[in-house]
């Protein structure tokens, strides 16, 4: 798993929204340093995911329905990067050139797909309570 910049400001805008109470895309953004039009595109997922509600009109804004304890970093990573590995190899739908000629022994192959399953674990051991506390 690869943490991008839609990632770590998906985790800011949960940050952002911990307390549970309403805010708007204007505060969100400025106080976790989130360009707006990442911001509303982020929350949007989220809403999508069930994790915040988007209310509208003139006293809307975006509020947490999440429980942060239950949440994983990992969780928030696969939502945002669709399981985007390491490395390209360590992907089951990848096709690699080097093991089929080698019978499906790679060195690499084998060192990157046991440090993918190190970050996996280690992702998924901290809740965002954890991170945000």
């Amino acid at each position: 798993m690869i943490i991008t910049r839609e990632t770590d400001y998906a985790l800011r805008i949960l940050r952002a929204l911990k307390d549970g109470t309403k805010k708007s895309l204007p505060t969100i953004c400025e106080r976790e340093h989130v360009p707006k039009q990442f911001g509303y595109k982020i929350l949007k997922k989220l809403s999508t995911a069930n994790l915040v509600e988007i209310r509208r009109g003139k006293d809307g804004g975006y509020i947490l329905t999440a429980d942060l304890g239950k949440l994983s970093i990992y969780d928030i990573v696969e939502l945002m990067e669709s399981g985007t590995p390491v490395t390209a190899c360590v992907n089951d739908e990848y096709t690699c050139t080097y093991r089929k000629e080698h019978n499906g022994h790679c060195h690499f192959h084998n060192a990157m797909r046991e440090l993918q399953d190190s970050i996996d674990e280690k992702l998924k051991s901290i809740t965002l309570l954890d991170m945000v506390k």
